[in-house]
């Protein structure tokens, strides 16, 4: 057993490509003796930890930090699907899954342990003075034969979890690349309005400067005048939301793709006259979506799970078999060198 911990570390130069660094901290380390656990055990364990991690942050920002980032949806959508947290939390899922299985499937084998006892006397009675020397020695094994088919139904179960698993994953990635899309139009839209709003803004300016020198020739009143100027400010305004309403919409886009704060973000130009793909027919997307969405998938996978986890249980009413052996040999009151003559003449031997 042991504590998995896996870091991801991507080269945002060309989202599409990266590497794994993964290590183990054995579990087993909490199960020993306290007095062997020393402090000093403990800080150099911590110092390594701290040490990794920091370098994979350090990576990971050093090719982001003080950059102006400009990308186009398909560059959005895969750094978000490649550094979301949930996603990757998913991932350790199924990873853990994975091992699960492994461990469903190993409980078809049978099992060994071995002991061993030794010891060392020295006695001063009349008949027996001198050193002396003990030891029992042993191999033992046991397999499952029959137990109400709980392991096959175990193994089954947990297949199906790695299933779910992997589902799982493909379901928050659609849900991210949904959230990613949603915001990039959402700019876009910004955009538009931004161009927009300047243009009725230069309008209203060059028609209160108009009006102005009408004014000073006296065709118009003030009245008209100041209507245009208030007019004038209200587009200004207008285009001033705008513009923080874009970089609000790229603040969300920015949360959702966790990039670094320091860096500078937009999103590439739209060409509104690029030849888009074909849509599929709302027909066949209703028609395709109970075969193919995640959500319905790994909530049918949901419904085996539970079937095979009320089988499990039911199992614990059958007979169980299990079959053993062991092998072992002793020996006391001789010198250290009667082990090899103790493992040759005195064992035992036991079948269950």
């Amino acid at each position: 057993m042991g504590l998995i911990l896996v870091m991801q570390v991507t080269n945002t130069a060309d989202v599409h490509h990266g590497y794994a660094l993964g290590f183990v901290i054995p579990l087993n380390l909490i199960e020993l003796p306290k007095h062997l656990i020393t402090s000093k055990m403990k800080y150099w364990l911590s110092v390594c930890v701290f040490v990794i991690f920091n370098l994979v942050a350090k990576a990971q920002d050093s090719t982001l930090m003080n950059k102006h980032l400009v990308w186009d949806l398909r560059q959005c959508i895969s750094y978000a699907v490649a550094h979301n947290i949930q996603i990757n939390s998913f991932r350790l899922s199924r990873q853990v899954s994975e091992q699960e299985l492994l461990m469903a499937k190993a409980s078809r084998l049978p099992n060994l342990s071995a002991s061993a006892t030794a010891g060392l006397t020295h006695t001063n009675q009349p008949n027996d003075k001198g050193p002396g020397s003990s030891g029992d020695y042993g191999l033992n094994s046991s397999a499952t034969l029959y137990n109400g088919g709980a392991i096959k139904n175990t193994i089954r179960q947990k297949d199906a979890s790695l299933q779910s698993a992997g589902l799982s994953i493909e379901q928050q990635e659609n849900e991210i690349t949904l959230q990613v899309i949603q915001a990039y139009l959402a700019i876009l839209l910004d955009k538009e309005t931004i161009i927009y709003d300047t243009d009725i803004l230069n309008t209203s300016r060059a028609q209160v400067k108009l009006e102005q020198q009408r004014f000073q020739v006296g065709s118009v009143a003030k009245k008209d005048v100041v209507q245009l100027q208030a007019q004038s400010a209200f587009d200004e305004f207008a285009l001033v939301s705008a513009q923080n309403t874009e970089r609000g919409d790229l603040l969300t886009l920015k949360q959702l793709l966790i990039l670094p704060s320091e860096s500078s973000f937009d999103i590439a130009a739209f060409d509104p006259l690029k030849k888009a793909n074909i849509a599929v027919p709302l027909e066949t997307a209703l028609a395709d979506a109970p075969k193919q969405r995640p959500e319905i998938k790994n909530a049918q996978l949901g419904i085996q799970i539970a079937d095979y986890g009320v089988k499990i249980a039911s199992a614990g009413y059958k007979p169980a078999l299990t079959a053993g052996a062991s092998i072992g040999t002793r020996y006391k009151n001789g010198n250290p060198g009667y082990l090899v003559s103790a493992l040759r003449n005195n064992q035992h031997h036991s079948i269950k």
